[in-house]
């Protein structure tokens, strides 16, 4: 679904004004809602209101190219389009690589070796992850995208070494917000 739980939004926005990155990557983009966030309390809160004055590079990965409208272009710098799997080596470092909801749609070695690929290429990586086999296969292909099936669960030990964690609970199953280095 090319939306997420809002739950965590204060705890990821919190975290991204405390890194205050320069340059953000949203891995898998969706409706937008993160570019949006990222442009709002990365630029317009410091009084960088028109697009002119724009200090933080924020690009977008998105695999659907269907999900992408005109919102989405007029925040994100750069969307580019595909597997992030094959187009992350071609992107240049961040100071933060962000991720919600997108390892789980992955196979979960692929997803591991892009967790390294993409601490290779950040200062920081914030994921927000459904934890636990309840999430597995609990979404299939919606909206033509078969992407968006569920096709690896997730714990702890998947996502270490993590800095910090913060447990949600959505429709009684667990999200969990982490923030690697």
């Amino acid at each position: 679904m090319p939306t997420s739980y809002h739950g965590y939004i204060t705890d990821v926005i919190t975290e991204m004004r405390r890194l205050n990155p320069k340059s953000v990557l949203d891995i898998g983009i969706g409706f937008g809602k993160w570019g949006h966030l990222f442009r709002e309390y990365l630029d317009v809160m410091g009084g960088r209101v028109f697009k002119e004055q724009w200090e933080a590079r924020i690009d977008g990965v998105e695999v659907f190219e269907p999900y992408i409208m005109d919102h989405q272009r007029d925040v994100y710098d750069t969307i580019h389009v595909g597997d992030v799997i094959e187009v992350i080596d071609s992107l240049p470092s961040y100071d933060v690589i962000f991720t919600s909801d997108v390892l789980e749609h992955l196979p979960k070695d692929d997803a591991l070796a892009l967790i390294q690929k993409i601490r290779q290429k950040s200062k920081f990586f914030i994921a927000v992850i459904p934890m636990g086999p309840k999430w597995l296969n609990s979404q299939g292909t919606m909206y033509g995208n078969d992407h968006e099936a569920h096709i690896s669960a997730w714990d702890d030990k998947d996502v270490m070494p993590y800095v910090t964690k913060q447990e949600y609970m959505c429709n009684g199953k667990p999200i969990n917000l982490y923030v690697l280095k």
